[in-house]
Formats: structure tokens, C-alpha cells, sequence
């Protein structure tokens, strides 16, 4: 179960897609980054971009 500031998706990845973009198909704004999942592939988890741009004053910078 996803986390306050996280979020469930079932994009499929591969081993090693940690920080891997979650993109929107409706208007392909980045939702979020993918950081894990369970290894039948069901589900997978994502830190929402939003909690990122927060946390990060290098990523606020850039997002002007």
C-alpha cells in the first residue's frame, strides 16, 4: 500500500527503473517518480512529483 506522498501505478518496468519518470497519458505532465514494485508485477509504487519538488530546493529551482 502506497505511502502519504506516494501513489500505486501499474506502468510496466523493468529492474533498475528506479527514478524513472510516471507520465500522464492524458497530458503527459510527470506525476511522479517510480522508485518500486512487486516482483510479480502487479503493482508498482511512485514518489508523487509534487512531495519531490518540495523536498528537493534544486528541483524548485529548476521547475520556475
Amino acid at each position: 500500500k502506497a505511502q502519504p506522498g506516494a501513489f500505486e501505478h501499474t506502468c510496466d518496468t523493468l529492474p533498475g527503473s528506479g527514478g524513472a519518470p510516471v507520465i500522464s497519458l492524458r497530458d503527459h505532465a510527470v506525476l511522479g517518480l517510480h522508485h518500486s514494485g512487486l516482483d510479480d508485477g502487479s503493482w508498482n509504487l511512485a514518489r508523487r512529483m509534487d512531495k519531490t519538488l518540495e523536498a528537493s530546493s534544486v528541483l524548485r529551482g529548476l521547475s520556475k
